[in-house]
This record gives structure tokens, C-alpha cells and sequence, in this order.
């Protein structure tokens, strides 16, 4: 991994990053011939596994927060969405990953909001962990309705040694 200070792309070229409110610890790092700024080490593990699959061939393609989407009609709530990662597959085309820890009620919204102004969009949640119990697992459940598919990134993660 190359640390680097300068060329970044991800969010806010020129802002120093202190930690995230749920504990999340920025990243600046290089991925293979990418410069991000990553929000949390969680999606810079998910852009380490992302490069694997690139070098093997599975995915054509991989992009961490190239675009914005937009929720012009909304008077409340989220307003603006950018997933983390645009990934090209050479067989089903594009699609958005989204790296979350733990999800709050506004990510539920974001997705719902996504489905509605965008629905040729598809999302996949990347959870660190998958809640079986609690709240946590009924915003799980929620998500479902409005994403193509929820994963356990923290067990391929493990699984690979990232």
C-alpha cells in the first residue's frame, strides 16, 4: 500500500479527515491505479478485495465514489446519495457497492429514495457484519426491499486475509 497526500479523489481533495462520528478511521491510500480517500479502513479493504478481482478478471472495472445521485423532490431527509463503489461486471453490467459498519434509519432512507428516482441502479450492501437480532437486524431487513443483494463483506474480507 502507497500512502500518498496529493491527486486524491474521493471526498473533499483538501479537507483533513478526523474520525468519523461511529469510529470510522479515513484512509488515504493507492489501490491499484487508484488515489482515494477512503471514510472508513473497512472500504479500504473492500477496495483491496475489489483490485483482486480486477487483476483475476471477474470485474472489468472499479470506481470508489464516482457519482452522485440526486433526490431533487425531496423536501426532507437525504437529499443527495453517493454509493462507495461503481463496479463493472463483463456480464451483468454495472453496479453499486455500498460498504456500511452499521446502518442507521437515514441509510434505510437513501436506499428507498435510490430504488424510486433510480431504479435501473442496482445496490448491493457490503455489511463488516450482518446483525441477526435487534433494531439492527429489522433495518437489514428493510434495506432488502430496496437493494439487489446484502452481503457479508467482514467474512470474505477474513476469509482472504484482507
Amino acid at each position: 500500500m502507497k500512502i500518498v497526500t496529493n491527486g486524491l479523489i474521493g471526498f473533499g481533495r483538501d479537507k483533513i479527515i478526523p474520525r468519523g462520528k461511529w469510529g470510522n478511521k479515513p484512509i488515504t491510500a493507492t489501490v491499484g491505479n487508484q488515489t482515494c480517500r477512503f471514510r472508513s479502513e473497512f472500504e479500504w479493504r473492500w477496495a483491496q478485495w475489489l483490485q483482486r478481482l480486477l487483476e483475476a478478471g471477474t470485474l472489468a472495472d472499479w470506481q470508489y465514489e464516482p457519482r452522485r445521485f440526486a433526490f431533487p423532490n425531496e423536501l426532507t431527509g437525504a437529499k443527495v446519495y453517493t454509493p462507495d463503489f461503481l463496479i463493472v461486471e463483463p456480464s451483468e453490467g454495472r453496479i453499486w457497492h455500498e460498504c456500511k459498519g452499521r446502518l442507521v434509519g437515514s441509510d434505510v432512507t437513501k436506499f428507498r429514495r435510490m430504488a424510486d428516482y433510480y431504479p435501473n441502479d442496482r445496490i448491493v450492501l457490503v455489511m463488516l457484519r450482518i446483525p441477526t437480532r435487534g433494531e439492527a437486524a429489522r433495518r437489514v431487513a428493510r434495506c432488502r426491499k430496496y437493494v439487489a443483494d446484502v452481503i457479508d463483506g467482514g467474512a470474505i474480507l477474513r476469509k482472504v486475509g484482507l
